[in-house]
């Protein structure tokens, strides 16, 4: 059985054996040599990334179930990119070092872990990753690196979409309101085509050609 979670782990695929390649070389490598387009960039993330990963494990009782027979090959999956045949027992030990010490070597449980859980894999997916990618590119371009994150919670998020999607909410929702999804358009759109005003954002930048550790 093959967690469908995994789909959204995804990496680079190197073409140079295409004859007009697209990522002839590994992406590490060209930022290393620095044979990128040397413009300004801005990475990083939102706060709570780890709810894309998440939310599967809340609406689906098999997958659950799925995290805690088979910790040892996801979560090298997700942590670390590596495809289940590339997995060995160093993997193994990783895995049951995160159990170790984000969960106290017990199985995760969702609801008790939550916070834990979203904090571990947003790392993973913008967090962690981001300051590392920003730094490195900091490092070999001749233009300026920002990284961001993003903290500001408004009215209405990707997670109330993907939570409340399920097909018995929209059925009661509908047969007591038809005009349900028009108001949840409508405020998808007043929250975010309109600016937020700077009492209820505070964002700060890194410039990531200096960073700090």
């Amino acid at each position: 059985m093959r967690c469908p979670l995994h789909m959204h782990i995804s990496r680079p695929v190197v073409d140079g054996y295409s004859s007009r390649p697209f990522i002839p070389v590994e992406p590490m490598e060209l930022i290393a040599k620095g044979d990128f387009a040397h413009v300004p960039m801005m990475v990083g993330g939102n706060k709570d990334e780890g709810l894309l990963t998440l939310t599967g494990f809340m609406m689906n009782d098999t997958l659950r179930g799925y995290l805690v027979d088979n910790w040892d090959e996801y979560i090298p999956t997700t942590l670390l990119s590596r495809a289940t045949d590339e997995q060995d027992p160093a993997t193994k030990r990783f895995a049951t070092a995160v159990k170790n010490k984000f969960l106290g070597g017990r199985d995760p449980d969702i609801e008790k872990d939550f916070d834990v859980l979203n904090e571990l894999f947003g790392d993973v997916l913008a967090g962690c990753v981001g300051t590392k990618t920003a730094r490195m590119l900091a490092a070999k371009s001749s233009k300026p690196v920002y990284e961001y994150r993003y903290n500001h919670v408004g009215s209405l998020s990707l997670f109330d979409f993907i939570f409340f999607s399920t097909p018995k909410f929209f059925l009661r929702v509908y047969i007591g309101s038809r005009s349900f999804v028009a108001q949840m358009l409508k405020r998808l759109i007043a929250c975010y085509s309109q600016p937020c005003s700077s009492s209820v954002v505070s964002l700060a930048w890194t410039f990531s050609a200096t960073p700090t550790t």
